[in-house]
């Protein structure tokens, strides 16, 4: 059997499962005993948060998504269609089903798919899906906490092998070169431990953008460690896997469902309309350096603010503090952006500002300039 008769096997077989599924659990089952998939077709997740059912969000909305379907309500499965190309049109088409997390307001769509149906039609639906899916970004902090839960639950006999990792690391001074960035993008293959790998990164500046890791079971039998599963988890809540979905399931993907639900709830409730223009509490984003020490990186942190896509940006005051104001254009969100202090950044939510918006421009400043806390502002510490 060649590879793609393989991959196309793997998808058929998740299709009819998701076709003739009772219920969610029944995929969900069907996941845990999957022995292993083929080579560039995993097990794919994406973790999105959503306010409500969003199975039934979803049966609601297809009528009017070009190339959404439903394939199976009792089942929450979905078959979406879509066509790409200018110069040459072709079309990419498969099925995902939306599984609970067990979290309020966190779910999971799941495939098992090759890239083209991901990268294409699955991240333009997510795109389009926009204010009401929300992608999350996890931190650096979720991420090791995901991957420790994980050590946990193969217990003493098993052990988590970070492989490959893409990251974001500080660019030492180069003084009179006029810089874009402060920081480079790259790619880095490794055999490190869950801590010896974050730890590193925590000594060199680095930000993790996705990680690549192994399972594996110690085996008397052999000299060699058994490799048990191998996946990858990335910032904004994609985490693919080429088998034991159920250990996952338990030690993984709680923990980061439990870092986005957290923060999502953060974000709940800011604008003042909805809260009868009674203000909330402002947000912030805490760094634990002076970064606006220096003019440099406050003018890489404006000129960041002014790329941010999808939005309205006005800066109000440059100097000797910040102020920008930003609108989202597309669910007419907006907030004002204050930097008064060295290692800080306050957010002000105006008449409107969702979830969804706050979400993707506190994403977007992690992603694009520098990863922090954020939280609601607590005062002068």
């Amino acid at each position: 059997m060649s590879p793609g008769e393989v991959l196309r096997n793997a998808v058929e077989v998740f299709e009819a499962t998701a076709t003739r599924a009772r219920s969610p659990e029944e995929i969900e089952g069907f996941l845990a005993f999957v022995p292993s998939t083929p080579r560039h077709s995993p097990i794919r997740v994406q973790l999105l948060f959503h306010d409500g059912d969003l199975s039934s969000f979803l049966v609601q909305r297809a009528d009017r998504w070009r190339g959404l379907q439903v394939l199976n309500p009792d089942a929450g499965s979905f078959r979406l269609h879509v066509a790409y190309g200018r110069k040459e049109v072709r079309s990419v088409e498969g099925v995902f089903a939306v599984l609970a997390s067990g979290l309020e307001g966190m779910h999971r769509l799941v495939t098992i798919s090759g890239s083209d149906f991901w990268n294409v039609a699955i991240r333009r639906f997510l795109k389009r899906g926009y204010p009401r899916l929300v992608r999350p970004f996890l931190r650096q902090t979720d991420l090791r906490q995901a991957l420790e839960g994980l050590q946990r639950q193969v217990g003493p006999q098993g052990q988590v092998v970070v492989e490959e990792i893409s990251m974001k690391e500080h660019r030492a001074e180069d003084h009179g070169v006029d810089h874009p960035s402060a920081y480079d993008t790259d790619r880095k293959w490794t055999e490190r431990s869950v801590p010896d790998a974050f730890d590193e990164a925590r000594q060199r500046q680095q930000w993790f953008k996705s990680i690549k890791f192994r399972v594996e079971r110690r085996d008397l039998a052999r000299k060699r460690p058994v490799q048990i599963a191998t996946g990858r988890v990335y910032k904004d809540g994609q985490v693919y896997l080429d088998r034991s979905y159920r250990e996952f399931a338990h030690g993984l993907l709680p923990v980061l469902e439990g870092a986005a639900r957290d923060t999502m709830k953060l974000f709940a409730h800011r604008g003042l309309r909805e809260r009868g223009y009674e203000p909330a509490r402002p947000l912030e984003i805490v760094y634990g350096t002076d970064v606006f020490d220096d003019n440099g990186t406050l003018q890489r942190f404006t000129k960041t603010l002014m790329q941010y896509p999808r939005a309205t940006k006005a800066v109000l005051h440059a100097n000797p503090y910040l102020h920008v104001s930003v609108a989202d254009f597309v669910d007419g969100s907006s907030v004002e952006l204050w930097v008064l202090s060295a290692r800080r950044v306050l957010l002000v939510p105006q008449a409107k500002a969702s979830v969804a918006a706050l979400g993707r421009l506190t994403s977007y400043i992690f992603s694009q300039f520098r990863e922090g806390a954020v939280r609601e502002y607590i005062g002068d510490e």
